[in-house]
């Protein structure tokens, strides 16, 4: 049987079974994907009533949810069909804004020009159109050889729409 690294400390092996859930003693927490790529998932803490700070605890309004899990879905399976990686992180935290949710997803696949692509799949275009509707922004970074990082800012409150770009480098 097939084995794969932690992708936090790159020492212990795991089977290489899909979909199952591992837990290294680093304490890495990560999934199997069905191509056997380890898949490692980051949650920053939900916001809790901080003394002196002003932030709370808030919950993810449900079109922010509905719109992050089919993005990560989405992202997931581009990885799996063309990034050809050894690992996924996907990251998701308020990155330090009060009012906004940030996810990204980071491959070490073999990445690709975006200025390059003529026809951007459907796929791409759902996130957009998903992430536009909630006055958020998207970010595509990626270059030949070292991966891809798609970024995800979604803002709690309506905000100006912010346009979504695609960027090499």
């Amino acid at each position: 049987m097939e084995e794969v690294a932690c992708p936090g400390c790159g020492q212990e092996k795991f089977p290489a079974v899909a979909c199952s859930e591992c837990y290294c003693s680093c304490g890495t927490a990560f999934r199997i994907a069905e191509n056997g790529v380890p898949i490692r998932v980051a949650r920053q803490a939900a916001r809790e009533k901080v003394p002196g700070t002003g932030l709370v605890r808030r919950a993810l309004p449900e079109d922010h949810r509905t719109c992050l899990y089919r993005i990560v879905q989405e992202s997931l399976t581009n990885c799996v069909r063309h990034s050809q990686a050894k690992h996924v992180t996907v990251e998701l935290g308020p990155g330090g804004e009060p009012d906004a949710v940030f996810l990204t997803v980071r491959d070490d696949g073999i990445g690709f020009a975006p200025s390059d692509s003529v026809g951007k799949g459907l796929g791409l275009v759902g996130m957009e159109e998903r992430v536009r509707e909630l006055g958020g922004s998207m970010m595509i970074q990626s270059v030949p050889g070292t991966g891809t990082t798609l970024r995800v800012r979604l803002p709690f409150r309506s905000e100006t729409s912010e346009k979504t770009e695609s960027v090499a480098g």
